[in-house]
């Protein structure tokens, strides 16, 4: 119906109006309660129902080790020259505890000594390329096997650092892997 061409009189109009705005404001305050009580259903739906929480996200080290609170990051260095490096660290702090330290690294293996004054003494039976291939020197005087899985240089570092009195993961702690914010 076009307002220009009503026939109604204007007190009728304006009381239609009037009734009009009444609802309309009625309608929009009831929208409004219930537009607030779906906001708050949806805010507890959302904590009830969200991923329980793996912990804080922390900035992991790169590959490495730290040494009485030092930490000397190796990110491209590979386990094994990582490794070596801690027993020529080791070697150079505790000269006087060399032979005691390669003693109780020589009692992990069964049939290697891991650490020698001799390279030939590392691999007893194995060829000289052979040997030549799997170890390296460690100082002037000591040799280092470098055929070592993961599991047996973490092995082979704790009994080192046992027989040294370090506390591995305390005194000495290793990252052997490169790792990202999770």
């Amino acid at each position: 119906m076009n307002a220009l061409q009503s026939t109604e009189p204007p007190d009728q109009l304006l009381q239609e109006w009037q009734q009009l705005n009444y609802m309309i404001n009625e309608k929009e305050h009831y929208l409004a309660q219930l537009n607030r009580r779906r906001s708050e259903i949806q805010a507890t739906l959302d904590t009830i129902t969200k991923p329980a929480s793996k912990g804080p996200v922390t900035q992991r080290k790169p590959r490495g080790y730290e040494y009485n609170g030092v930490f000397y990051p190796r990110p491209l260095a590979s386990y094994i020259s990582i490794t070596k490096e801690i027993f020529a660290m080791l070697f150079r702090e505790f000269p006087q505890q060399i032979d005691q330290v390669a003693s109780a690294v020589g009692q992990v293996g069964r049939t290697r000594c891991y650490l020698s004054r001799a390279r030939e003494d590392l691999f007893p039976g194995k060829d000289r390329l052979w040997i030549e291939k799997h170890s390296a020197p460690l100082t002037e005087e000591w040799w280092i096997d470098t055929n070592l899985s993961r599991s047996a240089m973490r092995r082979v570092l704790s009994a080192a650092t046992r027989a040294l009195g370090i506390r591995l993961g305390d005194d000495l702690k290793i990252s052997w892997m490169q790792r990202r914010n999770g």
